[in-house]
């Protein structure tokens, strides 16, 4: 870490002139925001402020958390339930649709088989 000290008692810093020189800067009187920001003890951690909270705001953010978990989860449930059967009706229209293009295909065979499609066939 690094530690800065701030020994004037400037609030601002500007150039006299063009020269760059140390000897043309100007301070302006005043207290400076730097050094109360150096001086600042450094902000909580998390599990400081944690420690900080009273039993009560403890058990209710502990409650929140568990409530958003349990609600998460039910609604889980829920989209898998719903799209189950989505599913269960889907499937139920695919199989209605292979029974039926089964007993088109068993129709068809059998009229093969009776020769009522035979090329050169003379009956009508």
């Amino acid at each position: 870490s690094v530690r800065v000290t701030d020994f004037s008692s400037g609030s601002e810093y500007s150039y006299g002139d063009k020269t760059g020189s140390w000897d043309s800067i100007k301070i302006k009187p005043g207290n400076s925001t730097v050094a109360e920001e150096l001086n600042a003890p450094p902000p909580m951690t998390a599990s400081q402020r944690w420690n900080k909270l009273s039993p009560g705001a403890r058990i209710g953010v502990g409650s929140a958390v568990g409530a958003s978990c349990l609600a998460l989860v039910a609604l889980a449930a829920l989209y898998c339930v719903r799209q189950r059967r989505a599913g269960r009706t889907e499937a139920a229209i695919e199989d209605a649709r292979f029974e039926k293009q089964t007993a088109e295909l068993m129709a068809y065979r059998q009229m093969m088989a009776k020769g009522g499609f035979a090329v050169g066939s003379r009956e009508v």
